[in-house]
């Protein structure tokens, strides 16, 4: 009798308080900075190049091609996700021909930052870049993505994704 009294007790709170998983549609597990950079490339291409109904297009619908310039702190990054290949380029030893790639075929070339991070939630820059014939010139806009760090979880959560200008 005690024990059914005591496995009640145990189990009462995690009945009462349980509850059924809601999906959010956006469920990748993300347990470190690189696979919040490998997300912001997901959710652009699931989302049909656009990270939000707010912000201009990233590609053209169809894109097969997208371009990011490579840096450093890049590690395990997709190759390719649903079809679109993504190609990390040098642009700044070669700018000139990127220049006429972008210009005759418009091709997409987007930077990526690194994942800033103010006490626990985290940030990636992605923004446009115009290829020029001598420099890599970058857009007055870009698209910044929220991520929170759950300690509890030890993962990170997409929060969300919004357009920013500046002059």
């Amino acid at each position: 009798m005690i024990r059914y009294v005591f496995i009640l007790l145990v189990l009462f709170p995690q009945i009462l308080f349980a509850q059924r998983h809601v999906s959010t549609g956006n469920e990748y597990w993300m347990y470190k900075e690189t696979d919040c950079q490998s997300h912001i490339l997901r959710t652009i291409i699931e989302r049909g190049g656009t990270l939000n109904d707010s912000c201009p297009a990233l590609m053209n619908k169809g894109t097969k091609d997208l371009y990011i310039l490579q840096e450093p702190y890049f590690k395990h990054m997709p190759d390719t996700f649903m079809g679109v290949n993504i190609h990390y380029i040098n642009a700044d030893s070669n700018t000139r021909y990127w220049y006429e790639r972008q210009k005759n075929e418009h091709i997409p070339i987007y930077y990526m930052s690194p994942v800033f991070s103010y006490l626990r939630f985290y940030y990636i820059w992605l923004i446009p870049v115009n290829m020029k014939k001598k420099k890599v010139e970058f857009a007055n806009r870009g698209y910044i993505s929220h991520y929170e760090f759950r300690y509890y979880q030890n993962d990170f959560q997409y929060q969300r994704s919004e357009c920013q200008e500046w002059q």
